[in-house]
Formats: structure tokens, sequence, C-alpha cells
């Protein structure tokens, strides 16, 4: 074979490798964002907020789902167009949520904290976000969304922050607009959300108003529990139990209360009407679950009776600390004295709650296998 004919070979085969790398990059170029991110979601519906993160090739893309909220870190690659990684959700089913995230995306940390809440019809609201460990008062970029739900997000200018302190307010109310057991860790709730649904918390058994005592919401707002029981005999401060915030225990005559309280404007915490009740203990013979899922169970009832009928089994508890099962998840978050129950067992039951949060029922056993206590209360949020 000739020179010239070797130098037209080797430039024809150029010439094949230059469309063959043309065609490929057609298929699989991607040309934007959006169908990058629909790639990943196919439930999405429209963009929330995007940002740069560096040089314009990497973004921060925020956006709706017919499901939820979606956190998605994309790439631009020269070759392939945009890649996007989900890097969180949040589901309308949990209520109004937000999150404290820590995005890694080439050795950076992204911190971005963000969310949703219901709004009426019309309004939208001017969103701060408050963490006084780092000093921290700044206004969430928001949108105004659909479906009577806004949307916001802060990014924070790569530094991590102490995320078990963050408040989330009505900028002109000074009003919070989330309880503190919402703020969602971003390594410790995966592994939270993981376990509980391998051990099955969030398996729903019983609806909400079958958690009702008497006929009345177990877990009603401080309001309307004012106006169901009364003033309390005694308040318990239970400051920094567990996880971040303040709880109060409200103790009635044979039952107590534990809420989560808000913060007033000057930092302190105090106790709102519209905050509500996260956990309840039930004492005494005088309150029962009167709904017919339970069917009258209450102070004294037998645990076989239980067990034959639900399928039960009895547990054993361990006090010392939250171990890999929703009963004790229950049982001991929220109180720092449960060392003082002195049962070592328990029948536990998982509901929702009308927030679609999950919801727990445990009764405590006696070594007479009678039902000496009953708690119900958030596994996924104490």
């Amino acid at each position: 074979m000739r020179k010239d004919e070797n130098v037209n070979l080797i430039v024809k085969i150029l010439i094949m490798g230059v469309v063959f790398l043309i065609i490929v990059r057609g298929w699989v170029y991607t040309n934007t964002i959006q169908e990058a991110v629909k790639k990943q979601d196919d439930l999405f519906i429209m963009n929330l907020m995007t940002y740069q993160i560096r040089s314009g090739k990497e973004k921060i893309y925020i956006y709706e789902a017919e499901d939820g909220m979606g956190m998605m870190v994309a790439n631009l690659n020269s070759f392939s167009g945009w890649n996007a990684k989900l890097v969180d959700k949040l589901y309308y089913s949990e209520g109004e949520v937000w999150k404290y995230v820590e995005a890694e995306n080439k050795g950076d940390v992204i911190p971005v904290i963000y969310g949703f809440f219901n709004k009426n019809s019309g309004e939208s609201y001017a969103v701060i976000v408050e963490n006084e460990a780092d000093n921290l008062n700044e206004q969430a970029q928001s949108f105004v969304g659909y479906d009577n739900k806004q949307y916001w997000y802060l990014h924070l200018n790569n530094s991590s922050l102490d995320s078990s302190a963050f408040g989330i307010y009505d900028f002109d109310t000074g009003e919070s607009f989330y309880e503190a057991e919402q703020v969602l860790l971003n390594s410790d709730i995966e592994e939270d959300d993981k376990s509980l649904n391998e051990l099955g918390c969030n398996v729903k058994e019983f609806d909400y108003n079958d958690s009702f005592i008497e006929g009345m919401e177990s877990f009603p707002t401080y309001g309307d529990l004012m106006k169901n029981f009364g003033e309390p005999i005694e308040v318990k401060d239970m400051t920094n139990v567990f996880i971040y915030g303040n709880f109060y225990v409200l103790v009635y005559d044979n039952i107590e209360f534990v809420i989560q309280c808000s913060r007033s404007e000057e930092g302190e915490f105090i106790i709102r009407d519209n905050d509500r009740v996260c956990r309840v203990d039930i004492t005494g013979d005088k309150y029962i679950l009167d709904s017919s899922y339970f069917g009258g169970i209450g102070i004294g009832s037998t645990a076989n009776e239980i067990i034959e009928s639900f399928d039960k089994d009895i547990r054993k508890i361990n006090h010392s600390g939250v171990d890999d099962t929703c009963l004790e998840r229950v049982v001991v978050r929220c109180r720092n004295d449960v060392d003082k129950y002195n049962y070592e067992r328990g029948i536990y039951f998982s509901g929702v709650m009308d927030t679609g949060l999950a919801l727990g029922i445990v009764f405590l056993i006696d070594e007479n296998d009678k039902v000496v206590r009953i708690i119900m209360g958030w596994p996924t949020a104490g």
C-alpha cells in the first residue's frame, strides 16, 4: 500500500470517528437541566429555584413534583450535557416540612435549608431563617407555588452550620412556621427513616381517629387542650430532651401531655396556642382508647387478650437509650425520666397522624400481665 493511500485511510478513519462521536453525543446528550431532572424523577412538574454553585457548570436545582418537592445537584458535561443527581425529597404526605441538607459535589460541601408550608389562598410570606449558634438571621428566597403551598430555600454560602439550632419564622409577625422536631438532620434522619421503614414503624395499622381519648383528640394544639382539659395540675420543663427543642409536660389527673414549644421574639421558649402535643402518657383508668379499633383498651386491660386479638408480641424495653425498635423510640424520646417507669415490657401498635407522620402507641405491661401505662408518640420525630 502506498504512502498516500495510508494517509487517505487514516483520514477516513478519523472522519468516521468524528461522525460516530457526533451520533453518540446526539444520542446521550441532554439539552436542558429539566430533561436531566425528569430522568431522575418522572413525577417532575416544574422548576422552583436554580442557582449556580461555581463556574456555571454545577447548579443546585430545586423543583416541584406530583408527590412533593425535591433537590438535585446538576452538572454540565461538554459531551453528555446536563446530568442530575437526586440529593433529597420532601413529600406532601409529611405535612409542612423543611430540611437542612449538606450536599457534596466535587469535594465541596453545599449547605442548603429548604422546605414548603401550606398557605391560605392569595397569601404569601417572607421567611426568616435563624440559627443562634452560628449567628445566622437571613431572609430565605421564596416562591409562591401552586395548590396552596409556598416553597422556599436559603443557600448558606458553602459553610456548615449547627443543624440542630434552626428556626423558621414569618418575617412580619415573628411567628414560627414549624415545630422544632421537624428539623431533619442530613445524616441522622436518613438513617432514622431507613431503620423506621425496615422496622415497619410507618406501616399503617390504625387511623389517627383511633387514638382519640373519650372522643377527644389526643394530639391537639395547646389552645384546644386547654378547652378540653382545662388548666394542668403541674407543668414540668423538659428542656433539650434527646432531640433539639424545649418540651413542657402538662400534668393532669391520670394523663400527661408533652408539648414542644415555640420561641418568643426575645428568643425565650413559650407555649403558644398553636403549639401541638407530640406525646401522651395515660397513667390511670380514667381515660381509655374508645375507638372501635382498640375496643376500649385502657389501664388494667389484660395483655394476653390484646396479644390474641391483634396477633401481637410482648417485647422487652431498653430504657437506657433509643434502640432500633419502634417501641423504644416512642417510650424514650421526649422524656428524660423514663427510668422511673419501671416497666420493662410493652406491646407496640403503629398508625399514622393526621399530618401523615408515623404515630406509635405502646401499652406498658407489669409483672401481672396488665396494662399499666399507655404512651402515644411520633417515632419519627419524638
